[in-house]
């Protein structure tokens, strides 16, 4: 998908489905996220059932949103993920 909105500039209406779509595979493919750290400074946060998924694709579409704003500088893109992997 990435590869064709640089060619053709498609509207974020046009990727968002795309972008859910690789979120639910991921879901189907790796599981669920059904713990996250405190968030307020309470105890761990758990989810599950539909709340997991739900929140499980939010994350990879905004995910997938942030890397393509760091794509408009050249090799950013790809050093943050040498950095994000390295941990």
């Amino acid at each position: 998908m990435g590869l064709l909105d640089d060619r053709f500039a498609l509207s974020p209406w046009t990727r968002l489905p795309v972008q859910i779509a690789a979120g639910l595979v991921l879901t189907y493919v790796a599981g669920v996220m059904t713990t996250f750290g405190a968030p307020f400074g309470g105890g761990d946060v758990t989810l599950s059932g539909w709340g997991a998924h739900t929140f499980t694709v939010l994350v990879t579409v905004a995910a997938i949103n942030a890397f393509s704003m760091l794509d408009g500088m050249e090799r950013l893109a790809g050093a943050v993920t040498l950095v994000a992997f390295a941990d």
